[in-house]
């Protein structure tokens, strides 16, 4: 089948892409002929990251500390693409913040508000930023095809009570990445959601197996983005939780909360 969508030759950013799924996602990028950019917070980290990724793949791998926390952050991201007068084709937004926690069990005040500055409001900070200049791109041609990738946990559809305020981020974002994409349309710019299953990293080493790790999530992405998918679920708790969503969202939830999780 004739990929939908060319990943060759395109410009993309990957924020939280210092390590773990976003530096495979990255690798992914590069694999597939794309100028990558990959942003944290870490400064030595992500350059560490770029040299290993141009090592691995080869390619152009530039590193850009910032914190999708703070709007000097995606500020600085901006001004950089600006000066390097690159156009942004492909936006994934990788960078989140996990705990463990309730909301009376285990709950954090501190660890929930970090959460939703980085995986709710962090995604609104970079919509605002880079949503009105890739949506103005809709009128450049054959140069106009771009995209933003949201990578989500699946249990934006469902909460799951020993990861509830992380759940309630992902509702959150879940809910915002419609918003978004709805705004993007009219430019002809794709917003497509990964759910993902438990990520197998040291914030999910409580919950049982299976889980996904970092190899498959990346496949899952530029495999969803060159067949034009819009939702992409990766995982067998993913494709799980959303085959038992569909059938029935409140039964889902009596099971859910009764058990305490999947």
């Amino acid at each position: 089948m004739k990929d939908l969508f060319s990943i060759k030759g395109k410009t993309a950013l990957v924020t939280g892409g210092s390590r773990g799924i976003g530096e495979m996602i990255a690798g992914g990028f590069l694999a597939s002929g794309a100028k990558v950019y990959i942003s944290s917070r870490k400064v030595d980290a992500c350059d560490a990251t770029a040299e290993r990724l141009m090592k691995t793949f080869g390619g152009k791998c530039i590193s850009l500390p910032a914190n999708v926390a703070e709007l000097d952050g995606i500020s600085s991201l901006v001004e950089t693409l600006s000066e390097r007068e690159d156009k942004l084709d492909i936006l994934v937004n990788n960078a989140r913040f996990v705990r463990p926690g309730g909301v009376v069990d285990g709950g954090n005040l501190v660890f929930a508000q970090q959460e939703m500055e980085v995986n709710c409001l962090g995604l609104m900070r970079l919509a605002q930023a880079f949503g009105p200049v890739m949506r103005g791109r809709g009128a450049d041609g054959v140069n106009s095809a771009t995209a933003w990738v949201n990578i989500l946990s699946v249990y934006a559809y469902c909460n799951l009570p020993p990861f509830g305020t992380y759940s309630a981020s992902s509702a959150a974002a879940h809910s915002l990445s419609q918003c978004l994409r709805s705004e993007l349309r009219a430019g002809g710019v794709r917003v497509m959601n990964v759910y993902t299953s438990p990520i197998d990293d040291e914030w999910h080493q409580p919950l049982p197996p299976p889980k996904v790790d970092a190899v498959k999530l990346s496949a899952a992405v530029i495999e969803g983005l060159q067949e034009g998918l819009e939702e992409v679920y990766v995982g067998d708790v993913a494709e799980d939780l959303i085959d038992r969503w569909a059938a029935g969202p409140k039964l889902l939830e009596l099971e859910m909360t009764r058990q305490g999780g999947a």
